[in-house]
């Protein structure tokens, strides 16, 4: 496998420390472009801290459905920033012919809301009070688990959501 390219599939049961100390994954990658400036520290050093009192409860409790298209604005810019920097790498091994297989896990503090981002990403059904549903493609087209023609689901997914 050449250097500096993702493995084709790899799943593993390691924490994510052991599996950097381990060497089966490199150092994870945060978003470092910030386009919304003001705060003395970081805005993405502590994400959660930053967007868990406007949304992490919202509607916990009441059977209310969240909406995966109204996430934060910070948390937005953060996967964008990610995406971002993932998509040029991702152009340049093509245009050097690698073949890289994408795939995303999304991560978060809550299981409810590591849903919510992995929806926000890879797209999912929203239903309509007709009883019919309606694509919401995945906001990342690289990471997106469905056609965009037909709107069945991919038969290899490019995001996986890990439900521990």
């Amino acid at each position: 496998m050449p250097r500096g390219t993702l493995f084709p599939w790899t799943m593993s049961d390691f924490s994510l420390m052991d599996a950097i100390e381990s060497g089966i994954v490199k150092l994870p990658r945060v978003p470092v472009a910030e386009n919304i400036p003001g705060d003395e520290m970081p805005m993405f050093r502590d994400l959660w801290e930053n967007i868990r009192k406007g949304h992490a409860q919202k509607g916990r409790g009441q059977g209310e459905e969240l909406d995966p298209l109204k996430l934060p604005t910070r948390l937005q810019t953060a996967l964008q920033a990610l995406y971002g920097h993932y998509e040029k790498t991702f152009k340049l091994w093509e245009e050097k012919g690698l073949k890289v297989r994408r795939a995303s896990s999304s991560s978060a503090k809550t299981r409810r809301f590591s849903k919510l981002v992995y929806d926000f990403i890879s797209g999912f059904h929203r239903k309509n009070d007709d009883g019919t549903s309606t694509l919401e493609n995945g906001r990342f087209p690289l990471f997106r688990n469905f056609d965009e023609i037909t709107g069945n689901p991919l038969p290899r997914p490019n995001t996986l959501l890990n439900r521990q």
